[in-house]
């Protein structure tokens, strides 16, 4: 019997290192509330779009690496190279987030409605069906991001059928396609959905809602296997239509945000959201795709070099590792509160590369290996594999930074906000220094805010005098939030009641102590600190009872400058960003 040797294309190295962008762009989208700048940039463009592009880009090389389906057993060989490529790493990665974040995870497992807020977005998670669930406890579950590796198996599994005949037949399969996608847009604006999560389910997420934008670049894939070898202009002009192609996409992205709001009135949020999502920038993305695919300009060399390739080869873990690391981040930022934006971005960008490059050197490649080539001494050849990593001096010395960088990131109890239980003599001599409009504030049935001290001499702290009011468990966070004159969150700063995480440490009725808000380093654009109360478990926010209050009487306000305060006190309406429940 002879054998069907498989014969790899060559390799576009121009597409691998645009992946490495692309996982940067939403990392950047990710990035905006936790480190507080540049939010204006999706206003113009919606960096959230890059998905788009990974969907076009996932179809163009599919349909260039799989020209048919002709040989026996290709079908199934394509499924198990599909499975070997995305589900190491996307099961390596919930593990992590079930461990990272074990006390919200465990939580969810114990509650009476453990078994559709836990235990079916698991298994939807490990079968990557998450996001053909329009509904936000789904696709959104755990390793949120993950929701388009779950769209990615769909397209998997539609696409022999997509390819079948695709030299001949493409205009009905893209016709096909974007009518199906515009008939879901119509039909959830007749029924008048109002459910914002099941649209976004529905058209953002959904493999078949998608499906356009991989099946344009599957069209692109059969252009370019027409036009690769009598494509050839000079380089100046090659690297002119490379440019304008950049800038096309760019454009491209500007464009379908305002197309957005344009259609808004008359298809309501479908209409905008299918513009938003970057359905529309498909115009722009596929030919920029096969333009760059050519590589026969300065732009397609660059990106070419081995720098931004092998950035392009980690870019999948980047892409589903980064959002753990922020999550890390909002819920260690007291442990920033004194170090620059600039600087902490930096440290994370760091810690996101290591971890995505140990994490494609140990775990995504090796285990692509292993599935592609399974036979019974494959354990052996594998556990080999892992004994050399000791040699590989890059990796060991990737690992040590890394850990290294990783020490803030535990709950060190010192680095924390200081929390001390004081008697009433102490309480009384410090209450000569409380603000006066910043006394006895109940904060629900459990807790009393005696006072508020600034500390105008170093101004290095905001000090909070507490008192219990019953017998309770120290269960809450504390949320503390540096806002501007507008009310805008600058950055915030939440700690846990009792400082430890996990940790709930029981006070008897009438206890003292006092919180030590740091101000180091805080910006001069900070006005105010607003504090509330909630419980980590359902972010319910506790009633303030006085004081200079928004937040539907949920946050207090303490002014830090004398402008701010004459503004609180004489009733201005400060402007906040809403509290998500």
């Amino acid at each position: 019997m002879k054998t069907i040797k498989f014969i790899k294309p060559e390799k576009l190295h121009a597409l691998t290192s645009l992946r490495f962008f692309a996982a940067g762009l939403i990392v950047l989208h990710h990035s905006f509330d936790a480190f507080h700048f540049g939010t204006t940039v999706n206003s113009f463009f919606p960096t959230n779009q890059a998905v788009s592009f990974f969907f076009v880009l996932s179809g163009f090389i599919l349909t260039y690496v799989y020209k048919s389906f002709d040989s026996p057993g290709s079908v199934r060989r394509f499924f198990l190279a599909r499975f070997a490529r995305v589900w190491p790493v996307h099961f390596v990665t919930l593990l992590l987030t079930i461990y990272v974040f074990s006390g919200w995870y465990t939580n969810q497992a114990k509650s009476p409605s453990s078994l559709q807020d836990f235990w079916l977005p698991l298994v939807s998670n490990l079968s990557l069906l998450q996001s053909w669930i329009p509904l936000s406890k789904f696709f959104y579950s755990f390793n949120a991001v993950s929701w388009s590796i779950s769209t990615e198996f769909g397209f998997y599994l539609l696409f022999p059928l997509l390819l079948a005949g695709l030299n001949h037949n493409w205009p009905f399969k893209l016709a096909g396609t974007l009518t199906f996608t515009i008939a879901v847009v119509l039909l959830l604006n007749y029924l008048a959905t109002k459910d914002v999560m099941t649209i976004i389910g529905c058209i953002g997420h959904n493999p078949l809602s998608r499906s356009f934008e991989f099946t344009s670049g599957m069209v692109m894939a059969i252009f370019y296997n027409h036009i690769k070898h009598t494509y050839s202009p000079g380089l100046v002009t090659a690297t002119a239509i490379e440019i304008t192609a950049l800038f096309g996409v760019l454009a491209g992205m500007a464009i379908s945000l305002r197309l957005g709001y344009f259609v808004f009135p008359i298809f309501g949020v479908p209409g905008n959201l299918w513009f938003g999502v970057g359905n529309s920038n498909v115009i722009f993305v596929a030919p920029f795709i096969l333009i760059m695919a050519l590589a026969k300009g300065r732009v397609s060399y660059i990106l070419s070099k081995p720098v931004f390739v092998f950035l392009g080869e980690i870019s999948f873990s980047v892409y589903l590792l980064h959002q753990i690391m922020i999550r890390a981040y909002t819920s260690n930022f007291e442990k920033f509160i004194v170090t620059p934006t600039w600087f902490t971005y930096g440290y994370f960008i760091a810690l996101i590369l290591l971890g995505s490059y140990i994490l494609w050197e140990v775990i995504e490649k090796p285990c692509q290996k292993l599935i592609l080539n399974w036979n019974k001494n494959n354990f052996f050849t594998y556990k080999k594999y892992l004994t050399t990593i000791s040699s590989n001096k890059r990796l060991v010395l990737s690992a040590l930074i890394l850990v290294s960088l990783s020490i803030p990131l535990i709950r060190i109890e010192s680095i924390a906000p200081k929390i001390s239980i004081v008697n009433q003599k102490q309480v009384e001599s410090m209450s000569s220094n409380v603000v006066d409009n910043l006394r006895d504030i109940h904060f629900g049935q459990n807790f009393l805010l005696k006072g508020i001290i600034m500390d105008d001499k170093s101004k290095h702290y905001v000090t909070l005098i507490w008192k219990s009011l019953k017998s309770t468990q120290l269960k809450y966070m504390v949320a503390v939030h540096f806002i501007d004159q507008q009310g805008n969150i600058l950055t915030q700063a939440d700690y846990y009641q009792s400082n430890r995480k996990g940790h709930q440490g029981k006070v008897r009725e009438n206890t003292f102590w006092i919180d030590k808000i740091p101000l180091t380093n805080i910006s001069e654009k900070v006005q105010s600190i607003a504090i509330a109360l909630f419980t980590e478990k359902d972010m319910v926010l506790l009633p303030v009872s006085d004081g200079p209050r928004d937040w539907n009487n949920t946050r207090l306000l303490i002014p830090l400058h004398a402008n701010t305060e004459k503004a609180i006190v004489s009733g201005s309406k400060i402007k906040t960003n809403s509290v998500k429940n």
